[in-house]
């Protein structure tokens, strides 16, 4: 079994593979209308948000989890921060502003994982949680079997893959974030929107199959929830 849990029973690795298909699939729609939205192909868009649900619970990777099964608190931030290095890196964004700049479906990817419990913390609270240093190679190995559909998509995968096997260092990303949700132009929200809808879908599908499979006799939608 992983050394990295996404939670009770399943390998973290194994859920962001989960996710990442489901995604792909049932996404494909809300791709389509994104690309549409900020004028980009529609297999970039897919890619995007493919890349988004692979990522979403990179944090849970860090050392600071190393005895974590069910409660990983302030995941978010540091998948947010891996997320910003990856896009950063390769010139896609360079900051987290959402109301800075132009709209853009990578500020909106951003965004989704910074809030895809629906619920975000304090700022000052998550100061302690920037950074990510991976104590297993299960964010790796997940990157690793991405088929991306585009040359975007496989620029994501490279670049993440290099990351993930080293240190993310302290961002500010997730705190930008919640700063500025209050000036999101309404396309954007609704591009956030959009994706949380069919990731956290599919997150929850994913988990409850899984977990309940390693746990039978424990109500399928209490294993699922036991990932915050």
């Amino acid at each position: 079994m992983s050394d990295c849990q996404a939670g009770p029973g399943e390998p973290l690795g194994d859920h962001l593979l989960g996710v990442a298909d489901c995604v792909s699939k049932r996404g494909v729609a809300v791709a389509k209308k994104l690309a549409r939205v900020f004028k980009i192909g529609e297999d970039e868009a897919l890619d995007l948000i493919t890349f988004a649900a692979l990522a979403h619970d990179a944090g849970k990777a860090d050392v600071s989890y190393e005895k974590a099964i069910d409660r990983f608190p302030l995941h978010e931030v540091k998948s947010t921060a891996f997320v910003k290095r990856v896009f950063q890196e390769l010139r896609i964004i360079d900051n987290c502003d959402l109301g800075r700049g132009e709209d853009s479906l990578a500020k909106a990817v951003v965004a989704a994982v910074a809030l895809h419990h629906y619920v975000h913390k304090e700022p000052n609270k998550a100061t302690v949680a920037d950074g990510l240093t991976p104590r297993c190679l299960d964010v790796a190995e997940a990157f690793k079997q991405w088929r991306p559909r585009t040359p975007l998509g496989e620029a994501l995968k490279s670049k993440a893959l290099e990351i993930a096997a080293g240190n993310v260092g302290p961002n500010t990303c997730y705190r930008d974030v919640v700063n500025t949700l209050h000036s999101v132009s309404t396309r954007l929200r609704y591009a956030v929107m959009a994706i949380l809808g069919v990731l956290n879908r599919c997150d929850y599908e994913v988990a409850k199959a899984r977990r309940a499979a390693e746990h039978p006799g424990t109500p399928a939608d209490i294993l699922a929830r036991s990932r915050v």
